[in-house]
Parts: structure tokens; C-alpha cells; sequence
């Protein structure tokens, strides 16, 4: 939605109860926060907001972005996984996910470095070698998938999410090394 323009990372979203037809979806703690900006629904993991985002952002357009960052396992249409696709409704695997995170944060530095150019080639296949060289094509003014703006916003929006208990050892981290991630809501965290 950023990316596309229809929303701002302050742009006030509703958390309230919401039934789609017979889906019911629910924030992970069982409740709402009322109206919130978009950056802390996402970094807070609020469900219903993000069902009620992709209801107005539209299915299928969602499904268009998914199908450019070459997931191999969301192998059906838009309608097959429904709302509960902004979820993780659709299966991937650890080495896609990977990589579509290296690629938009590639995307990013390429456009630091760059002065405000894209490659062609940004989404592409990672190497295991660093003997190995990466064709990241031409330099355009044209976006890949995703501009570099929406990519930035988001990560700064990744960078509020609270740790799990338990996990103290984050703060010896040297601060000049941002981190921006997720963690899902699957028991003990474990696909953090």
C-alpha cells in the first residue's frame, strides 16, 4: 500500500472487531487498539488491521506484488487463499523469504549508492560464493518491484518491534548495526 501510494506510515487504520462473510480474523493477544498508525499495526502484528488493509487494497493486486518476488510455494490464485493471505495463509520457504528480504534491502543500498537508480535485475537469485558475481542488470530511474521509499518506511516501521522476553542479548548489539524484523505468532516465536 505504501508502495502503491494508498497509504502513509501515520495514516490512521481501524483495530476494531471485523467479520468478513463467515472469516473472523484476530489480533494475537484477543484485542483491539481502536484507530492506529499503519507503522505501529505493523510493528505491533495486528491482524485485523492488516485483513482489513488488503480487503481495501484489493486480492488480487496483493497476489500481483507476491507473484514478483518469485515464491515458489504460492503456487495458487488469489482467491484460493482468501483475507488470509497478508497472514502468511500461503506457504514459502525459508530460502524465498530469505531472499526477498536480501532483494528489497539490496534494492535499498543500490539506490543509496546510486544516487537514486534502480537495477533491472534487483529481484534476483542470491549465490552461496562470493567468487560468484551478481547481474543486477541496468541502472534505470525505474523501479524494480518496489521503490525504495516504501522499502525504507517499512524497515523503519520492522525496527519498532518489541522482542520476545527472554531475548535480553539484542541490546549488546553495536547500535551503528540497525536490525529491522518480524516475528510471527506461532508458539515460543519461533519463526522470528
Amino acid at each position: 500500500m505504501l508502495d502503491a501510494g494508498d497509504l502513509l506510515p501515520n495514516t490512521l487504520v481501524a483495530d476494531v472487531p471485523t467479520q468478513f462473510s463467515n472469516y473472523v480474523p484476530e489480533n494475537y493477544p484477543k484485542e483491539f487498539d481502536g484507530a492506529v498508525s499503519a507503522s505501529r499495526a505493523l510493528s505491533r502484528s495486528l491482524n485485523v488491521t492488516a485483513v482489513r488493509m488488503l480487503k481495501d487494497f484489493g486480492l488480487d493486486r496483493f497476489h500481483h506484488y507476491l507473484k514478483y518476488l518469485e515464491l515458489k510455494d504460492v503456487k495458487y490464485n488469489a482467491n484460493h487463499y482468501g483475507l488470509s493471505l497478508i497472514l502468511g495463509g500461503a506457504e514459502s520457504n525459508l530460502w524465498d523469504l530469505c531472499k526477498s528480504y536480501a532483494n528489497f534491502s539490496s534494492t535499498l543500498n543500490h539506490y543509496n549508492e546510486t544516487s537514486s537508480e534502480y537495477f533491472s535485475n534487483e529481484f534476483c537469485e542470491p549465490t552461496f560464493f562470493a567468487s560468484e558475481n551478481i547481474d543486477f542488470g541496468k541502472k534505470s530511474t525505474e523501479k524494480t518491484v518496489f521503490d525504495a521509499a516504501s522499502i525504507y518506511l517499512t524497515y523503519e516501521s520492522l525496527k519498532e518491534v518489541n522482542r520476545p522476553e527472554g531475548d535480553e542479548n539484542w541490546e549488546f548489539f553495536d547500535d551503528s548495526k540497525q536490525i529491522a524484523w518480524k516475528t510471527g505468532t506461532s508458539f515460543g516465536f519461533r519463526d522470528a
